[in-house]
């Protein structure tokens, strides 16, 4: 895959992240009927809207699922938590970052900065800024 290519591939996927909300609410909800779910609820904390599906997979272990929602209906977090055990299945601001990342150094290493500045003015608004904040934190 050439650097173009990948770069593209790269904020595509940035866009989709950024154009994606993630499965709503009422979509989980169905998940009632299913055989393994035992309780579906949904909660307003400090402005977010928490989604907690509980389900038996194994015999006698609960596995909770938390979908963390903003204002703007997007998905922000799902966790899994089993027994006292939580970790974090997916992280809307760690995918971002993970992406910007990976297309800020591979801008750094084979474009100049004129080339750079002309490309990210290229971008929709919301991109540039995150790219560009990027970009300043490596210059100094």
């Amino acid at each position: 895959m050439t650097n173009k290519s990948f770069l593209e591939k790269k904020l595509d996927d940035l866009i989709n992240l950024m154009m994606t909300d993630g499965v709503q609410p009422n979509d989980l909800a169905d998940n009632i009927f299913l055989e393994p779910y035992t309780q579906v609820s949904y909660k307003k904390v400090s402005g977010q809207v928490i989604g907690e599906l509980h389900f038996e997979e194994e015999k006698n272990v609960i596995t909770v699922l938390r979908y963390f929602y903003g204002n703007d209906k997007k998905v922000y977090r799902i966790e899994e938590q089993i027994q006292d055990s939580v970790k974090t299945l997916w992280d809307r601001e760690f995918e971002e970052k993970q992406i910007i990342n990976e297309v800020v150094k591979i801008m750094e290493e084979y474009y100049n900065s004129s080339q750079i500045e002309k490309f990210i003015s290229t971008l929709p608004p919301s991109i540039r800024g995150h790219l560009n904040n990027k970009l300043k934190e490596h210059a100094s």
